[in-house]
């Protein structure tokens, strides 16, 4: 036993040693840090101020550093790769500056699984890129707002190129899948010029909505996953009695060679059997919350599902 404590505290002692070496290295890098300056980081290297944010950031103390490091990165990428990576299209929109589109661009790509993307919401990104890049520079700053014509533009754009799927309003068509409402449509139906194809859809759309309109407003929102690391975006609508569900699904990423995904909903009845309001198949409670529900494998770019769910005793 003896051999046994003596030998512990020996490799207690050999990391006490690693980690007074490791604190003392730390201190080192914050002591060369606190010694950075905006010029500094301006002379440097597009790939030396990458890999400066991506090793050290979060040791960087300086805010203004901070700002310094990443503005001047924005500045070297849209340079080198031009002002949307994501979206190129959004190059059109001549009204905003490159670094207006830059922001925009990226926050298109990470807030896609928004049902909606707000006029105000817009012009709060654009404004605090001019700011930013006016505080940076010491340059006069100027409030932006879109005008009608210049948001209509933007919307559009995302219409077309099938970016709107996920930022516009949402309503199931009943096929099942999901629509995507311009708000042209309700447009032409307000000036009388909507064919009655157009009209027809937008019946269809204001019954679903108002179908499951108290369920979304009165009952308990539930988030099944996260849509920065898994592959598709699901949330559901529990009532509070727990007899009825909708659940809707949007897949985000399509690959060859797919597995299936399982979807486990949450605040459900575990001895409730529920069924499937459009196919009738039944499901037990404790199983769609701990084994989950499939969904199909289908080719496709953000295919969407919705599964309304009653609850029978």
């Amino acid at each position: 036993m003896n051999n046994l404590l003596n030998t512990l505290l020996e490799e207690k002692e050999k990391l006490d040693k690693l980690y007074q070496m490791e604190e003392q290295h730390r201190k080192r890098i914050h002591e060369n840090l606190d010694t950075l300056t905006i010029d500094q980081i301006k002379e440097m290297s597009l790939e030396d101020k990458i890999l400066l944010r991506e090793t050290f950031l979060l040791s960087i103390d300086d805010m203004k550093i901070r700002e310094a490091l990443y503005i001047e990165i924005r500045r070297g990428l849209i340079k080198e790769n031009g002002a949307a990576i994501h979206y190129p299209f959004l190059n059109e929109l001549t009204f905003l500056t490159k670094e207006q589109i830059y922001e925009f661009d990226g926050f298109v790509a990470r807030m896609r699984n928004l049902n909606a993307l707000y006029k105000d919401l817009a012009e709060t990104e654009f404004n605090n890129t001019s700011q930013e890049v006016a505080e940076y520079d010491n340059t006069e700053y100027k409030t932006m707002e879109l005008t009608d014509d210049q948001w209509k533009q933007i919307i559009d754009m995302l219409v077309e190129h099938k970016v709107g799927k996920c930022m516009l309003k949402i309503s199931a068509c009943a096929s099942g899948d999901t629509c995507w409402i311009d708000q042209t449509e309700y447009e032409k139906v307000r000036s009388g010029n909507a064919s009655e194809e157009e009209k027809e859809e937008i019946r269809s759309q204001v019954e679903e909505y108002r179908k499951f309109a108290p369920l979304i407003q009165t009952g308990l929102y539930y988030r099944l996953s996260d849509p920065s690391k898994e592959e598709y975006a699901a949330w559901a609508f529990v009532s509070e009695d727990q007899k009825e569900v909708l659940l809707n699904v949007v897949m985000q990423e399509i690959h060859g060679n797919m597995t299936v995904n399982y979807v486990n909903l949450q605040g459900l009845k575990c001895s409730a059997v529920y069924r499937d309001t459009e196919t009738g198949k039944t499901y037990n409670g404790a199983a769609l919350m701990e084994a989950g529900i499939p969904m199909p494998v289908e080719m496709g770019e953000f295919k969407a599902y919705q599964m309304h769910l009653v609850g029978e005793e």
